[in-house]
């Protein structure tokens, strides 16, 4: 029975030590014995091994791969790991607070678009959101007083321009996303010099489109029959179709 032998090291990518070198004896021909340990702070990335050929060529294998103990010469096993990216220091000039979520968000309709910022709070230019689309957000953080949400990597949106939503389907659903019945009458309240625009809305996907052609005047009187919010945003159901906004109707 020939013994070898092999020893285990775990190192990072700069090859510099993070534990102890581990020396193994066994018979040769068997499979080395050996784990991947965790190591705090770091993650598992690529094992390599040197000593399995005549030139000792270093030679990178899959994670738990058999390594067979080798006549007349030791093996040397790199278990090598990556440095976990170190959270975000505070800044001097502002309080944060990070937590963990998973939340799901609405945008807010009032704005053509809403923007996108980095990690020090800049506009990134030609990144922005539409409107009444939706959106995750997986952290928070509060800056001079305004609270930031992470929509991805270094990239973060106001929580002003967006509404939060339920996301739990054993939940009655809030009244985002429904219509509701209503039935009253109405009359167009704005300036008489002005004419107010119609909408079309679909109730499933929020989605709204602007009907330009479709104006109507002060006074003007309405049956409504529905109502529903739109991040933030009441719209009124005419009887005879389309939608316009609460805000611009009064109850007769």
């Amino acid at each position: 029975m020939v013994q070898a032998q092999a020893t285990i090291c775990y190192i990072n990518m700069q090859l510099e030590q993070l534990r102890p070198d581990i020396t193994m004896t066994g018979e040769v021909g068997s499979p080395v014995d050996y784990k991947i340990p965790d190591i705090e702070g770091y993650s598992f990335s690529t094992e390599m091994v040197v000593g399995l050929d005549d030139d000792e060529v270093p030679t990178f294998v899959k994670k738990y791969s058999r390594v067979l103990y080798q006549a007349n010469r030791a093996v040397r096993i790199e278990l090598r790991y990556q440095k976990l990216a170190a959270p975000q220091p505070k800044r001097a000039d502002a309080k944060q607070w990070v937590a963990q979520s998973d939340h799901k968000f609405l945008v807010k309709s009032q704005q053509e678009t809403v923007p996108v910022f980095d990690d020090e709070q800049q506009l990134i230019e030609n990144n922005v959101l539409q409107p009444n689309t939706f959106g995750t957000y997986t952290q928070q953080k509060e800056v001079s007083g305004k609270t930031y949400y992470q929509i991805a990597p270094h990239q973060w949106v106001q929580a002003d321009d967006v509404v939060l939503v339920e996301d739990n389907p054993k939940t009655k659903q809030p009244e985002l996303w429904q219509m509701t019945p209503v039935d009253f009458a109405a009359v167009v309240k704005i300036p008489a010099n002005m004419q107010v625009v119609l909408w079309q809305i679909n109730p499933q996907t929020l989605a709204q489109n602007k009907l330009t052609a479709h104006l109507l005047d002060n006074g003007t009187e309405l049956k409504i029959d529905g109502k529903i919010l739109i991040a933030g945003e009441l719209f009124y159901h005419i009887a005879n179709d389309n939608w316009i906004k609460a805000k611009y109707v009064s109850r007769r």
